[in-house]
């Protein structure tokens, strides 16, 4: 990435707009057009990276967090049969929270591009389901987890990292 990409795509959207407002930070989120322009642009580049690598065979392609939003609906825009499955890192507001963000639709079927998507507790994805539920036309299933748009369906479930659910 240049020291621009850089700077806008991952000092910028990504940390001082997503990391805010998905942690309900007591730090206004930053949402800056140009921030913005190189977040699509890289996450853009990544796509074109992981098509390059997978070329024309069958692929399991694991995205990991809140900087590559975009990226599971690039890939199956470009290669419906790969199957994609991201884990959000962070926490994942509630709805009236994630309103806020100017792309929040675009960001939303980004991560609808994914196959599985997964968040570190129940909590977070119960607050995914519902942004889907309130902000999208798309169909929620909640006694499965799963969301149909365009025909595509994803699933959303709970992996917490280092802890093993059989103690709690």
């Amino acid at each position: 990435l240049t020291k621009k990409e850089e700077q806008g795509y991952y000092y910028g959207f990504s940390n001082e707009a997503i990391w805010p407002l998905c942690h309900v930070a007591y730090t206004r989120p930053r949402f800056s057009s140009s921030d913005w322009e190189q977040y699509v642009q890289v996450n853009g580049k990544f796509a074109e990276a992981v098509l390059a690598e997978v070329g024309t065979g069958p692929a399991v392609v694991f995205v990991q967090d809140y900087h590559l939003a975009l990226l599971p609906r690039m890939l199956k825009d470009a290669r419906s049969d790969l199957v994609v499955v991201q884990f959000w890192h962070i926490p994942w507001p509630n709805r009236e929270v994630f309103r806020v963000c100017p792309w929040q639709e675009e960001i939303l079927d980004g991560l609808l591009g994914n196959d599985l998507l997964a968040f570190h507790i129940q909590y977070h994805c119960n607050n995914f389901l519902d942004t889907i539920d309130r902000a999208l036309e798309a169909k929620v299933d909640w006694e499965h987890f799963c969301v149909t748009r365009g025909g595509r369906k994803t699933c959303v479930r709970p992996y917490p990292i280092s802890i093993d659910p059989e103690l709690v």
